[in-house]
């Protein structure tokens, strides 16, 4: 990177551009310079790639190797699943993509033989793909949770040149209804719990002429027990003019029709991405291609221990591009997926039973890891101070050299907690929101993980060492930033460019920032015809960049900080700007919070919260009696407690005083993707929480601040 040239609006950041991926390196100092470069050789050439990711069993070695593993449902009363998971080979994969990829051209001909492709005219739409950008495109739309099926149907799309759109879990009928539309979905892969939704919805549905229930036959047969019928909902869809299959009857009509794979262009539409959000404004959506997708997947895996023996635990929504970006890296590579059960209660039996290599999660699952691990060291034992002094051994020893191993410590203490995740993690993957750099380091020198991922959106400070390690965007396929293995410092930045991509940085003249927030671009960036100018004119710019509103630093390597988050900052009356975000996920890292939403506006001097404390904070208060300042015994209340908590947590992590929180709401109830509070990456929507919460905020306000007794501790 030559040095940065003086100019007053903007500056440009670039890695070396990708097609012959020979090498890619950015001069970092020299202490650092062996831990920050890579090399890798082309597997194709320029041109040559393409998103289709399974490997073509030609010899009996790969075909036979296991590529789509689950657990098989056993009873819906009580809900219980095998012991074990069971797995579909590389050859079974390639089979079932292209009897499902026939199937999907046998039903788009016969609507055009029929002439119904375009759906129904009693039904007008105004602004769907086609008014848009002129785009004839099959579309297929996935609503279930991520699974074997789900990951077939998004393969056998890939393969014939069927454009993928995807609901989340917790869509909503309004946007069900609209993604259907404007996508021009004809035919919809769904779980039969979300089938009535969709019959309710029918007359609305201007293209849709087909469903498929995305189970097995034997799943069937025990919904069937349990009163979902199959012989009535197919009478309720031919009322209704509508055709159903199962799974299993979808592809035995492929099979009937078999037919090759297309050879697709890296300029084809693979998939309309409508982002999650925070707003609750649907209509954003992404037009991302095959080429986007081979590169993704190409340079997301550089640097990564390529190795067929990989055991990937695929839990994040397949509705996002990111876990698909994930998946097609393990396909690259030759290894094998397992997907979560849709509960989460499930997910640390289900990894016990997995023993993964390679892990996805969303920072939450880390943050509760490292606060139970904590929390059970906090007794003032031997014990707890040996754990504690190993853990900072460790931690010393990554921060200087990038190891994660010890021969005694790991003996000692942490080969006793890898089991929490299996045993046999060498690589997490996280995503969606905020973690702190001391956990994300904790969990690194506790699973000895050679190097962790993160593809997250916001973190940083200034003067504070918290940030993130990975940064991308629904719209450049999850891909921007990433920082490289074995970087001993690399928990405190987003590291350097991805080959594909560039930057620029310009002025956030209003806040005070200058030459800052960061804007991507490359060979890897998104169509720059928006499917809606409405949805995505926050993002995309005039001249043909896409704004995302991050505020970054560059350190002396060369590697980006993200600061601040231009849309989620405040400026309170005192004159203070402060980062929601950033504060709510600094305080998350205590071991007493389970969630919080930190609120404050340019009306107020100071932040409040509403906090959901983890479960069993507070029971022995009434045998922990704090000491008041003329020296008397008082009882500890919750509140009290808690803030004291807090307290503590915000002097660790060095929030300035106006960043702190003042006044506290508590209770018991935790947001949820299902009650619009938490987006399906697991945000909080900060518009739903303050609308929830307004009247309760406004109390807070109108308290006087808590005082809190001097000589206590906020931990109990």
């Amino acid at each position: 990177m030559p040095a940065v040239q003086s100019q007053p609006k903007s500056q440009s950041r670039r890695s070396r551009k990708y097609p012959e991926c020979t090498s890619w390196f950015i001069p970092f100092p020299q202490q650092v310079f062996s831990r920050q470069s890579i090399e890798v050789e082309p597997s194709k050439k320029d041109g040559e790639s393409d998103s289709d990711p399974v490997l073509h069993p030609e010899d009996a070695e790969s075909g036979s190797k296991p590529c789509l593993g689950h657990r098989l449902l056993l009873s819906l009363n009580p809900l219980s699943y095998a012991p074990e998971y069971v797995w579909m080979s590389y050859e079974d994969v390639d089979r079932r993509r292209r009897e499902l990829g026939s199937a999907l051209v046998w039903f788009f001909k016969r609507l055009e033989s029929d002439g119904t492709k375009m759906g129904r005219d009693d039904i007008v739409i105004v602004g769907d793909v086609k008014d848009e950008l002129g785009l004839e495109i099959d579309t297929v739309c996935i609503w279930a949770n991520g699974s074997a099926e789900w990951q077939l149907v998004d393969l056998a799309c890939q393969a014939y040149n069927k454009v993928v759109t995807a609901l989340y879990d917790s869509s909503n009928n309004s946007t069900v209804e609209y993604v259907l539309n404007h996508a021009e979905s004809n035919i919809i892969f769904l779980s039969i719990d979300r089938l009535p939704v969709i019959l309710q919805l029918f007359p609305k549905l201007k293209y849709l002429q087909g469903i498929v229930l995305l189970h097995s036959d034997k799943d069937l047969e025990l919904f069937e027990a349990y009163g979902s019928t199959m012989k009535l909902a197919k009478s309720w869809a031919k009322n209704l003019g509508i055709d159903i299959w199962s799974f299993e009857e979808f592809g035995g009509i492929g099979k009937q029709h078999i037919s090759e794979p297309i050879d697709v262009s890296l300029d084809a539409v693979y998939s309309l991405c409508y982002t999650s959000g925070t707003t609750g404004y649907p209509q954003k959506a992404a037009i991302l291609t095959h080429g986007q997708a081979a590169l993704a997947a190409s340079c997301g895996g550089i640097g990564m221990v390529d190795t067929t023996t990989n055991i990937v635990f695929s839990a994040l929504p397949m509705a996002h591009a990111y876990q698909r970006v994930l998946n097609t890296m393990a396909f690259n590579q030759g290894g094998a997926i397992g997907f979560a059960q849709p509960n989460p209660l499930l997910f640390l039996e289900d990894l016990k039973l997995l023993k993964p290599t390679v892990l996805s999660v969303v920072p939450r699952l880390l943050n509760r890891i490292y606060q139970g691990v904590m929390a059970s060291f906090v007794d003032g034992t031997v014990k707890a101070a040996l754990f504690h002094y190993a853990v900072k051994s460790k931690m010393d020893a990554h921060r200087s050299t990038g190891t994660v191993d010890h021969l005694i410590w790991d003996r000692v203490i942490f080969n006793k907690i890898k089991p929490l995740l299996g045993g046999n993690v060498s690589t997490i993957q996280c995503g969606s929101s905020a973690i702190s750099a001391d956990v994300l380091d904790f969990i690194k020198i506790a699973f000895n993980c050679q190097f962790l991922i993160l593809r997250i959106v916001y973190l940083g400070t200034l003067d504070r060492d918290w940030t993130y390690t990975r940064y991308g965007l629904t719209e450049t396929f999850a891909v921007g930033l990433r920082v490289l293995p074995q970087d001993p410092t690399g928990s405190f930045s987003v590291g350097t460019m991805f080959p594909c991509m560039e930057a620029r940085v310009v002025d956030a003249e209003e806040l005070g920032y200058f030459v800052r927030p960061q804007h991507a671009k490359g060979e890897h960036d998104p169509s720059e015809r928006p499917c809606d100018p409405k949805g995505s004119k926050y993002t995309f710019g005039p001249d043909g960049w896409i704004y995302t509103g991050d505020i970054v630093e560059m350190d002396e390597c060369g590697r980006f900080k993200i600061i601040d988050r231009k849309k989620n900052i405040v400026k309170l009356s005192i004159g203070e700007s402060v980062a929601l975000e950033q504060v709510e996920s600094l305080y998350a890292a205590s071991p007493i919070v389970a969630q919080l939403f930190v609120y404050g506006d340019a009306t107020r001097d100071y932040l409040v919260a509403i906090i959901t404390p983890v479960e069993g904070f507070g029971k022995e208060l009434d045998s922990k009696p704090s000491t008041s300042k003329d020296g008397d015994s008082t009882q500890m209340d919750l509140k009290t407690a808690i803030l004291l908590a807090l307290e503590e947590q915000a002097k660790f992590v060095g929030l300035k005083g106006y960043e702190k929180i003042r006044n506290i709401h508590i209770t018991n109830e935790l947001f949820t993707v299902e009650g619009g509070m938490l987006t399906p990456t697991l945000k909080v929507r900060r518009k739903n929480a303050y609308k929830k919460y307004k009247d309760i905020i406004e109390e807070l306000y109108k308290m006087p601040i808590p005082s809190l007794p001097s000589g206590t501790s906020g931990r109990l």
